[in-house]
């Protein structure tokens, strides 16, 4: 069976795209010219780092045949460019337009404290915010998957399936295929990351499981990414905050995840100066509790609540709000494995201390 689709020369292959690494680049010059700045973490109780040194997009966050399958001959490899390519190609466009939107809501609505219902702007259908969201999102949490920082968590969140594959001869040539991988080449990938082969090729296979689709077969990340949006299970708050002239960090890790009791909550880098938090949150509990006793709603109702709750989306923006922005900054420093990055050398809620 041919691996034509899925062949190239790639071998600088990112973890964090150069398209994401741009929208927080310090400068618009050409991919090959782009820049960010790059700050080494100090300290994660209290959050540190060290001054940002200007480091090119092109080489940043990426690392050698990390996603090589096989080799084909001496430059072509079997690799994971194409499936990547399907997100990472449309995140500028989806970027673009979300922030588009989020204008168009700047300039209709006034921002309140509590700021600004998205579901009420007039002139603007929220249903079209909630696929630029969606297909951020999804691209989020590829990245969450493909990191190789999250390697054993990403194997311990889905250790049911490790030994999955997509029902397709195709899927499962590429699947076996991993067998030819370079032994020296594996070997030092497993070195830098601090995991045993057996763990890095079964991470491997967790992405061609949720990553592989064809004619006939949706990708299981889209599945993944559906679910939480449309689960009964939760109720799903959207916060978009924007600054004006504030930049917010990207961390070497992608998405942030934070859980608790009443459910998860996902914060991501938008662009450098947009950050999107998706909380999901537990229908039942104390939120229902809440809920009710603030709507006077009785008892006998609660399954009827519930159940009008369940699947729902709501989402709020918020405009230059630079307590949240140094919160957020916080967090990443805390989340980061080594590095943050930013557009700026200066961060709100983050020590520069050399």
């Amino acid at each position: 069976m041919s691996f034509e689709k899925y062949t190239n020369t790639t071998h600088n292959q990112h973890f964090v795209s150069q398209a994401e690494q741009r929208v927080n680049s310090y400068s618009s010059a050409p991919s090959k010219g782009a820049g960010i700045y790059c700050f080494d973490i100090l300290d994660k109780k209290e959050p540190a780092v060290r001054p940002g040194k200007k480091k090119s997009i092109e080489k940043n966050l990426s690392f050698q045949d990390l996603f090589t399958i096989a080799r084909v001959g001496d430059k072509e490899r079997v690799n994971f460019e194409a499936m990547f390519k399907r997100y990472e190609d449309g995140y500028p466009a989806q970027v673009s337009s979300l922030l588009d939107w989020v204008a168009l809501a700047r300039g209709s609505e006034k921002a309140a404290s509590g700021g600004i219902n998205l579901e009420e702007v007039k002139g603007l259908q929220f249903f079209d915010l909630l696929g630029y969201v969606k297909y951020i999102y999804t691209y989020k949490v590829m990245n969450w998957l493909r990191n190789p920082y999250k390697i054993r968590e990403v194997i311990r969140n889905f250790a049911p399936y490790v030994d999955h594959c997509i029902d397709s001869p195709e899927a499962l040539q590429l699947y076996l295929a991993l067998a030819s991988k370079s032994c020296e080449e594996e070997k030092y990938i497993c070195k830098v990351y601090g995991v045993l082969p057996g763990e890095y090729r079964q991470w491997i296979r967790l992405l061609l499981l949720f990553l592989y689709s064809d004619d006939k077969i949706k990708s299981s990340l889209e599945g993944y990414v559906e679910e939480f949006f449309f689960a009964k299970e939760f109720v799903n708050m959207v916060h978009i905050h924007v600054f004006d002239v504030r930049c917010a960090l990207l961390t070497d890790t992608g998405v942030v995840k934070d859980s608790s009791s009443d459910g998860l909550v996902a914060y991501m880098n938008v662009s450098s100066n947009c950050v999107l938090s998706i909380q999901h949150t537990f229908v039942g509990g104390r939120f229902l509790d809440l809920t009710m006793k603030q709507l006077n709603i009785p008892e006998s109702a609660r399954g009827e609540c519930m159940a009008a709750l369940g699947g729902k989306i709501h989402g709020v923006l918020h405009v230059n709000d630079i307590d949240i922005l140094a919160g957020y900054n916080k967090i990443c420093v805390k989340a980061a494995a080594r590095q943050v990055f930013s557009a700026s050398a200066e961060i709100d809620g983050v020590k520069i201390s050399s």
